[in-house]
C-alpha cells in the first residue's frame, strides 16, 4: 500500500513538474505576436523614420522571426508578402551612409530572406556594401562626436553591436567566407574593450556616459543600450557554428551579462530605463524588456542558462511585456529614439518596440507547450474543431476573382440599380459620423439620427463592395479602401441605443450588440469578396480593429468576466450575434485554433437561442422575428457547416425539422400569416429562409436563384447572393420522422401556444372566390384587419371572413370602419383579460383557425 502511495505521489511530482515546464501556450503565444504585428503593419505608413532606417529595420527582423511561425503553422504568407514588397520597392538596397552600422540593420532581414527565397538580388546589394566596408576599413575615434561624422563610421555606440555584426555573421555564414567575421571580431572586441564596464558587467552606451552618476550616484548604463547588446549576441550566436574559435568569446559575454541582467529585473517584470536607478525612471520601458527575454529565453533553450534561475525571469518578463499591449495590438511604454535613460508614458511607441516584442515571442514560441487552459470553452474541444478547419480563412462567398458568377450578377436588376447606386455614392463620398448624432440619443430619447448615420455608413461601404466586385475595373477601390480604414479608426461600431454608458463611443469598454455583429461580419465578408486587391495594410488594420471591437470583448467576457447578455438569451439576439461573430471569426482570423475558439463558443451557446423556439416549431416572437432570429441561424448554421465540412451541423436534430417547416406552416395561405407577438400586419416569411430549409432538408432540388439581398440586413442574406446555398442536412430516422408528420399542407397545430390552424378553402368556395378575385382597397382593409384578429385565440378566423364578405356587400364604408373600430376593441379588451389574469390558462377553449 505504501508502495502504490509513493507511486501516486511520484506521477503527481512529474506531472507537476511538466506543467511547472510548459508555463506558455502556443496558440496564446501567436496571437499575442499576431496582434502586435498587424499594428504595427498597419500603421507603417505614419512612421516618420525612412523604410530603410533602423528604427523600422529592427521591426522587420522581428516580423521575418514571426513570418516564418505564421507561415508554418497557419499557412500565412502575408508576413513574407509584406516584407517581400518592402525589399522589392527599395530595389533590396540599405540605407546611404556607407559605413554607419545603423544603415545596414536592415540587411539582417533581406539575408534572412534571401536563405528563404535564394534570389541574388536580395543578396548582392547587402554583400556589396559589407564587402567595401572590409575594403576600406575606418580609422575613425571612438570618442563619439555627433559633430564628426567619422567617429560614427565605427562601432562607438552599443547600439551598433545590434545594427551590423548580425550583418557579417550572416554573410559568413551564407558564404562561408572567414573575412566576414575576421572583420566582426577585431570591431566588436574593439567596442567592448572602450565601452564594456568589467565591474558591472554591463556596457555604457557610449564613451560621454564613462564617469557619469544617475541621481541615486550609480553609474549611467541605459536599459535598451544593453539590450540591444544582449539581441546582437544572440543574432551572432545563432550564425556562429558550435566549434568556432571565436564562438566563446561571445559566449561567455553572454553569460555574464544576462546573470548581472537577472538581479536588475523588477518586480512587475520590466527592466527600468536606467538598469541602476529605477527610482527616477518608474516606468515600464517595453523595448530594452522586449530584447532581455529575447536575450535569456534564448539562453534557456540553447541550455547556456540555467532553467531553474532563469525561467521564471522569462516568465514574468513576457507577462510584462503583454501588459503593455492593448487591445489593437499597440504595443505601449516604448522609449523612444535616444542614447540615455528617459521617462517613457503608456501611449508612446516606436517600431524597434514590437521588432523586440516579436523576437522574444519567437524564443516564447520555443518553449511554450501546445494546450491551452480556458475556463469556460473547453480547450480540448478547440482543438477538435481546429482539425475540422481548412487551413486558411474562408468567406462564404466568392471573391472578385470568379468573374462568371460577378458577371452574372451584374447583369440582373438589382446588380445594375446597385452599380448606380454606388456610382452616386462614390461621388458624394462616405457619409460623415458626427458626434452629436451619434449622442442624439442620450440628449432627447430619439434614436434615429444616430442609427440612420452609422447604417449609413456601412451601406456606403457595401454598395462600393459588391459594384467592384461586379465591374472589376479598380473604380471604386481607392474609396473602398478609404472607407475601410475610417470604419477602422472609428472607435463605435454599436448603435447608441446599445451604448448608453458610451464605453463604445469613448473607446473604454467594447460592448458587441447586435449591429457590431452584423454590420462586422458583413464587413469581414466583404474584406474576403476582394481578397488580395485590399493592400496588405489595410487588411492588417481590419484585423486590429476587429480584435480590438470585437473578437478581444467575446474572449474576455467569456474567459474573464462573465458572458455578454446575449450569450445565454432566449431570443433572437443569441442567434444574430452569435452568427455575425462566429462569421467574421472564419472569414478573418488566420489561425485556426482562434477560428475553432469562436465555432465553439458557438455550439455551446446556440442552444440558448434556440429555447426560444418551442418543441414543436412554433416562434414565440412572431414571423417577423422568425425571418430575423431563425434567419440569422440559418446563416449560423451554414457558416459551420462549411467551415467543418458538415461534421458541426446545427440542424441535425428532430426540433429543427419542425422549426424549418414553421415558416412553410405558419401560412394561413398564400403567404398570408397571423401577426401575433412583436409581428406586423402583412408580415409573411421570407422566402429564402422557407427556400434556404427545404434545400437543407431535401424538399427542394430545383435551380438555384442568386439575386443581391437589400443592404439593410445583407449579412443575414449574403449566402443567397452565390451558388450552394444550403449544406444539405445528414437525416436520421428521427427527423425523417418528424418530416412526414409536418407534411400536411393544410394543418399546423402548435400545442404549446394552444394553436391550431385549419385552412379549408374547399369549404367555403364562395367566400374564397369572392376574397381571391380583384376587390377594393376597402376589401384589402378589411381583409388585414381580420388577420390581425388572428392573434386573439378566441376569435374564428372564418367567422371574421364570412363578416367581411357580408359587410363589403352590404354596408357603406362608415359602417365598415366602425365594425372594424369595435374589433380593434375587442382584441385590447382581450389581452387585457389576459394580462390581469382574468382569462385562466386552465380554462381552454377551442383555438382552431379557418381560412376560406
Amino acid at each position: 500500500m505504501n508502495q502504490r502511495k509513493l507511486l501516486i505521489l511520484w506521477m503527481l511530482f512529474l506531472a507537476l513538474g511538466v506543467q511547472a515546464q510548459c508555463i506558455f501556450v502556443k496558440s496564446d503565444v501567436r496571437q499575442s505576436m499576431r496582434r502586435v504585428a498587424d499594428w504595427q503593419i498597419a500603421h507603417s505608413r505614419e512612421v516618420v523614420h525612412g523604410q530603410l532606417n533602423w528604427v523600422n529595420a529592427t521591426f522587420y527582423l522581428g516580423l521575418s522571426r514571426w513570418a516564418a511561425i505564421a507561415e508554418t503553422e497557419n499557412g500565412d504568407g502575408m508576413y513574407y508578402e509584406w516584407l517581400r514588397k518592402l525589399g522589392a520597392r527599395n530595389y533590396w538596397q540599405v540605407d546611404q551612409r556607407m559605413y554607419h552600422a545603423d544603415d545596414v540593420c536592415v540587411a539582417q532581414m533581406y539575408l534572412d530572406l534571401y536563405r528563404k527565397y535564394g534570389r541574388q538580388e536580395m543578396l548582392i546589394p547587402s554583400q556589396a556594401r559589407i564587402d567595401w566596408v572590409i575594403s576600406h576599413p575606418s580609422k575613425g575615434s571612438f570618442a563619439l562626436d555627433y559633430g564628426d561624422a567619422s567617429t560614427l563610421e565605427r562601432w562607438t555606440w552599443c547600439d551598433a553591436l545590434f545594427m551590423a555584426p548580425p550583418v557579417y555573421a550572416r554573410l559568413y555564414s551564407i558564404t562561408g567566407d572567414k573575412k566576414y567575421l575576421r572583420f566582426m571580431d577585431r570591431e566588436y572586441r574593439a567596442t567592448y574593450d572602450h565601452l564594456f564596464d568589467r565591474e558591472e558587467h554591463l556596457f555604457y552606451r557610449d564613451h560621454r556616459y564613462i564617469g557619469q552618476k544617475e541621481a541615486n550616484g550609480r553609474k549611467v548604463f541605459w536599459g535598451r543600450g544593453n539590450g540591444w547588446v544582449i539581441g546582437g549576441l544572440v543574432e551572432i550566436l545563432r550564425e556562429l557554428p558550435r566549434g568556432h574559435k571565436s564562438r566563446p568569446f561571445y559566449e561567455n559575454l553572454f553569460v555574464e551579462m544576462c546573470e548581472r541582467l537577472v538581479g536588475l529585473q523588477r518586480a512587475d517584470g520590466f527592466w527600468s530605463a536606467s538598469l541602476l536607478d529605477p527610482e527616477s525612471y518608474p516606468s515600464p520601458e517595453t523595448s530594452g524588456t522586449g530584447f532581455y527575454v529575447y536575450g535569456l529565453a534564448y539562453g534557456v533553450n540553447e541550455g547556456l542558462l540555467s532553467r531553474e534561475r532563469f525561467l521564471p525571469a522569462v516568465e514574468k518578463g513576457w507577462k510584462a511585456l503583454l501588459s503593455a499591449v492593448e487591445e489593437d495590438g499597440r504595443l505601449g511604454y516604448v522609449q523612444p529614439v535616444g542614447a540615455d535613460p528617459r521617462k517613457v508614458a503608456r501611449q508612446m511607441t516606436e517600431p524597434y518596440g514590437p521588432g523586440a516584442f516579436l523576437l522574444a515571442g519567437t524564443e516564447i514560441y520555443r518553449m511554450a507547450a501546445g494546450e491551452g487552459t480556458e475556463k469556460n470553452i473547453s480547450s480540448e474541444r478547440v482543438r477538435e474543431i481546429a482539425a475540422m478547419l481548412p487551413d486558411k480563412p474562408q468567406g462564404l462567398g466568392l471573391t472578385y476573382k470568379n468573374r462568371e458568377h460577378w458577371n452574372q450578377l451584374l447583369q440582373t436588376p438589382e446588380g445594375q440599380n446597385i452599380l448606380k447606386l454606388a456610382s452616386e455614392s462614390l461621388e458624394k463620398g462616405m457619409p460623415p459620423f458626427v458626434d452629436s448624432l451619434y449622442l442624439h440619443l442620450n440628449k432627447t430619447e430619439i434614436r434615429l439620427p444616430g442609427e440612420n448615420m452609422m447604417n449609413a455608413r456601412y451601406q456606403y461601404l457595401w454598395r462600393l463592395v459588391l459594384a467592384e466586385c461586379m465591374e472589376n475595373k479598380k473604380r471604386f477601390l481607392p474609396a473602398i479602401i478609404k472607407g475601410m480604414e475610417e470604419l477602422c479608426r472609428q472607435k463605435p461600431w454599436s448603435i447608441p441605443a446599445h451604448d448608453r454608458d458610451l464605453r463604445n463611443y469613448n473607446g473604454t469598454d467594447y460592448y458587441v450588440d447586435l449591429v457590431v455583429a452584423t454590420a462586422g461580419n458583413t464587413f469581414a465578408q466583404c474584406v474576403r469578396l476582394l481578397d488580395d486587391r485590399l493592400p496588405i495594410e489595410t487588411r492588417a488594420l481590419v484585423n486590429c480593429a476587429f480584435r480590438e471591437k470585437v473578437f478581444r470583448p467575446i474572449r474576455r467576457c467569456l474567459e474573464e468576466t462573465k458572458p455578454f447578455y446575449w450569450f445565454t438569451v432566449k431570443n433572437n439576439w443569441n442567434s444574430v450575434c452569435l452568427a455575425g461573430v462566429t462569421g467574421a471569426a472564419l472569414a478573418l482570423l488566420p489561425d485556426k485554433e482562434e477560428r475553432a475558439y469562436f465555432v465553439a463558443a458557438a455550439e455551446k451557446y446556440q442552444s440558448y437561442g434556440m429555447e426560444g423556439y418551442a418543441d414543436d416549431g412554433y416562434c414565440r416572437e412572431g414571423v417577423g422575428y422568425y425571418n430575423y432570429g431563425f434567419g440569422a441561424f440559418i446563416t449560423l448554421r451554414e457558416e459551420v457547416c462549411r467551415a467543418t465540412q458538415g461534421q458541426i451541423d446545427f440542424f441535425r436534430l428532430p426540433k429543427f425539422v419542425r422549426l424549418a417547416r414553421y415558416g412553410e406552416k405558419i401560412q394561413i395561405q398564400n403567404r398570408v400569416c397571423p401577426a401575433y407577438s412583436d409581428c406586423r400586419i402583412g408580415i409573411s416569411p421570407d422566402t429564402f429562409v422557407t427556400d434556404y430549409c427545404n434545400r437543407a432538408l431535401g424538399l427542394e432540388t430545383g435551380e438555384e436563384t442568386c439575386s443581391i439581398p437589400p443592404m439593410d440586413n445583407l449579412s443575414l442574406h449574403f449566402i443567397s447572393m452565390f451558388p450552394h446555398q444550403a449544406w444539405p442536412v445528414e437525416m436520421t430516422p428521427e427527423m425523417n420522422r418528424v418530416l412526414e408528420e409536418e407534411s400536411d399542407p393544410l394543418h399546423a397545430c402548435y400545442e404549446m401556444a394552444e394553436l391550431s390552424l385549419h385552412v379549408r378553402w374547399r369549404e367555403v368556395p364562395a367566400a374564397w372566390e369572392f376574397l381571391s378575385r380583384p376587390v377594393t382597397m376597402m376589401t384589402v382593409i378589411i381583409t388585414m384587419m381580420s388577420v390581425r384578429l388572428l392573434s386573439c385565440r378566441e376569435i374564428r378566423l372564418w367567422q371574421e371572413i364570412w363578416a367581411a364578405r357580408s359587410l363589403i356587400r352590404a354596408t357603406s364604408s362608415v359602417t365598415m370602419l366602425i365594425v372594424i373600430r369595435s374589433r380593434i376593441h375587442t382584441v385590447i379588451r382581450f389581452r387585457w383579460w389576459m394580462a390581469n389574469g382574468r382569462i385562466q390558462d386552465g380554462k381552454r377553449k377551442e383555438k382552431c383557425w379557418n381560412a376560406g
